[in-house]
């Protein structure tokens, strides 16, 4: 994470191209926020490029692991990916600043299946990390 301006070029144009895959810079650049929590540039300028990875990666996660075959059970709603999955987007979307679970929801969308193994778990354990009101600034930690 040494070149930051080339950071803020590949944002620049991931946004332009309306989140069409996904750069080294960039993968790197979420590693480095998984890794120290500092998201290093504004909220209006990563918020795309977040929002489009935490879409992606619980996609990914529902077609590899499905998950609407969920028994029900007595003391817990029934689970929907869908609504859970727009729910999450939605309260992400109303965040000001970057929420103070960035450098968690970046651990979880580098590695998602290290600590799950089932979608409705995992989109519970986003939702934790979502339904945040606290925000943070670059830089502190």
């Amino acid at each position: 994470m040494e070149n930051l301006e080339s950071i803020l070029e590949e944002l620049e144009k991931f946004e332009k191209k309306s989140g069409v895959g996904v750069s080294k810079v960039l993968e790197e650049y979420i590693q480095h926020v998984a890794k120290t929590g500092d998201t290093v540039f504004p909220w209006h300028r990563i918020r795309h490029f977040m929002r489009h990875m935490l879409e992606t990666v619980m996609n990914e996660f529902y077609e590899n692991c499905g998950g609407e075959d969920m028994s029900e059970c007595g003391n817990v709603p029934a689970f929907s990916y869908s609504a859970t999955r727009d729910k999450l987007l939605h309260h992400f979307d109303t965040f000001a600043g970057a929420p103070f679970t960035i450098q968690r929801l970046c651990e979880i969308m580098v590695d998602p299946t290290r600590h799950y193994k089932r979608t409705d778990k995992f989109l519970r354990g986003l939702e934790k990390n979502v339904l945040v009101v606290s925000n943070i600034e670059p830089g502190r930690q």
